[in-house]
């Protein structure tokens, strides 16, 4: 699993929408 510094600021900027981003990363 890959960690992206930038992503994290990005998941907290959607908010709610970060659930959905994660499953996408999951599959």
């Amino acid at each position: 699993m890959l960690n992206f510094p930038h992503i994290k600021p990005y998941i907290v900027k959607i908010g709610p929408l970060q659930v959905r981003w994660y499953g996408l990363m999951y599959l």
